[in-house]
């Protein structure tokens, strides 16, 4: 799975933060992993990994939606996103998740406003996000130019 994503530039996180957080309870360490979403061209893929890096749950819009227009829709990433939802699936219900994107373009096909839904709505508990913000400009706006 690195091989195929190995050309996205990543920030490696601090990690030392967290394990001295987590050194007293090593239990609650083990309780943290990655929500990965990662936006390809053709595709849209979900994986679920622990810390060291290994994935757990790997999902694409490729299994729900089989035509290759349909995998990049917005209806075909709100399917994906109601079917992986972490509280669904019984091993990682009680999980905390650091949530990585990975992704060239955030405003096509509604990308990023179906994210900001789905995190609002499910009951997962967020720890960091890594690779996106939700702020409306990102403290850059267009000026209007007036007219001669």
């Amino acid at each position: 799975m690195k091989r195929k994503f190995n050309n996205f530039f990543e920030k490696p996180l601090n990690i030392g933060r967290i394990i001295k957080v987590f050194n007293s309870k090593s239990e609650l360490f083990k309780s943290i992993k990655y929500f990965n979403v990662i936006r390809k061209s053709r595709n849209i893929f979900i994986n679920i990994s622990n810390l060291r890096g290994s994935i757990l749950k790997h999902y694409s819009c490729g299994m729900l939606h089989k035509k290759g227009s349909e995998r990049r829709t917005f209806v075909a990433f709100q399917d994906l996103l109601e079917y992986v939802a972490p509280i669904n699936i019984k091993k990682f219900k009680l999980s905390q998740y650091i949530i990585r994107i990975r992704t060239n373009n955030f405003y096509r096909a509604g990308f990023k406003r179906n994210l900001k839904e789905f995190l609002k709505t499910s009951q997962i508990s967020v720890y960091k996000y890594v690779g996106i913000k939700f702020k409306a400009h990102n403290g850059v706006r267009k000026r209007k130019q007036k007219r001669k």
